[in-house]
């Protein structure tokens, strides 16, 4: 019996290795995200950008998604299938960087926590319809592009059209 354990032990020692899967075909990172979008904007201006990425062993993958305009925020998008491409929306200020060009950095991580390379896009904001005005290294066209200041814009209009009205 003793004898029989050990000729079966040997045996899987033997055996086991050729039935083995590298650990190495399970440790392979998502492919570098491609980035698309535009490359030309203006301060405050909606922009729609898309990002794709492909894992080896077709893992699930999110992606983490960092602005230079705004280095403290870091977005880390929805799960989703290898090679699916995501869409997601940019508004450029310009608080923490007054130069260009902008930068986009894209990871991709798999559902195994394998992160892939950053990839970068570039992006040149422009200040094309109010001349650049500067106070204390503040732009202050972000100021009046903000939805706070639209909303006293609209509240302003409004009072001046019922002064009219009602002649006050």
């Amino acid at each position: 019996m003793k004898n029989k354990i050990i000729a079966i032990c040997v045996l899987m020692l033997l055996f086991v290795p050729i039935f083995a899967v590298p650990v190495s075909a399970f440790d392979q990172e998502p492919s570098t995200p491609n980035i698309e979008g535009p490359c030309e904007v203006e301060i405050g201006e909606m922009c729609f950008y898309t990002v794709s990425s492909t894992d080896p062993q077709g893992d699930d993958i999110f992606y983490e998604i960092r602005y230079s305009d705004d280095p403290s925020i870091k977005l880390r998008s929805e799960r989703c299938k290898s090679g699916e491409t995501i869409t997601f929306p940019h508004c450029w200020d310009v608080v923490y960087q007054d130069y260009n060009p902008f930068v986009i950095q894209v990871m991709a991580i798999d559902e195994y926590d394998h992160e892939s390379n950053w990839s970068r896009f570039e992006v040149n904001v422009t200040n094309a319809k109010i001349g650049k005005l500067r106070i204390n290294n503040l732009d202050i066209n972000l100021f009046l592009k903000t939805s706070i200041f639209q909303f006293f814009e609209k509240l302003i209009d409004r009072l001046q059209l019922l002064e009219k009205l009602f002649n006050l």
